[in-house]
C-alpha cells in the first residue's frame, strides 16, 4: 500500500474519534468541521512512516487546533476558554471511550446534542462537568445564582434527554429505566 493510502486508512479510521472530540470542544458542527479539516492537512503535511502512535499523534494535533481555534477567536460573551488541562482531560476520556470499541450511537446523539447547547448554558456545562466544580463553584464561575444553576442544569439536562430521544428516534423511558 503506498503512503498516501496507508495515511487515507489511518485518517478514516479514527476520523469519527476526531470529530468527536473536537465537537465535544466546539459550539457548532460547522466549526468542529473546520477544525477538522485543518487537523487533516497539518496531518497531511506532518506525516511520517516514522510515527508509532498515530492515534496519539492525531489527537495532539487536534488539542493543539482546538487551543488555537479559542487562542484567535479571543474572548467574548459566549467564548468558554478552553484551559490546557480540561483539554487534557477529554482527550484521555475520548481515548477511553474509542478504546471501549467505536462510538455508540447513543455517544453520537450526546455529541450532537451537546453542541446543540450555546452561550451561558454551554459555559456552565464546562463548569459543572468539565471543570468537576461544584453547583455553588460553578454558580461563582459564571455569575448566577445557586437557584438559576440547580435549574438551568435541569432544563440543559431535559433538552439533551429530549434531543438524543429525537436523534435516535426513539420514544418512552430509557433503557435503564424500563
Amino acid at each position: 500500500m503506498s503512503g498516501a493510502a496507508e495515511l487515507t486508512k489511518l485518517i478514516l479510521q479514527h476520523q469519527n474519534m476526531m470529530l468527536g472530540y473536537i465537537l465535544t470542544h466546539t459550539a457548532d458542527h460547522f466549526t468542529a468541521e473546520d477544525i477538522f479539516q485543518e487537523v487533516c492537512t497539518t496531518i497531511c503535511e506532518k506525516y511520517s512512516d516514522e510515527i508509532e502512535n498515530f492515534k496519539a499523534w492525531a489527537m495532539q494535533i487536534a488539542r493543539y487546533k482546538i487551543l488555537s481555534y479559542y487562542r484567535d477567536k479571543g474572548r467574548g460573551p459566549d467564548v468558554v476558554q478552553l484551559t490546557p488541562e480540561l483539554a487534557d482531560t477529554l482527550a484521555e476520556e475520548s481515548l477511553a471511550f474509542e478504546k471501549e470499541g467505536s462510538f455508540s450511537p447513543e455517544r453520537h446523539a450526546l455529541l450532537k446534542c451537546l453542541a446543540k447547547v450555546k452561550g451561558k448554558n454551554r459555559a456552565l456545562l464546562l463548569k459543572r462537568y468539565g471543570e468537576g466544580l461544584s453547583c455553588k463553584e460553578a454558580a461563582r464561575a459564571v455569575n448566577w445564582t445557586l437557584n438559576a444553576v440547580y435549574v438551568g442544569l435541569s432544563r440543559i439536562r431535559s433538552f439533551l434527554e429530549k434531543c438524543i430521544r429525537t436523534e435516535l428516534g426513539r420514544q418512552g423511558p430509557w433503557p435503564s429505566q424500563a
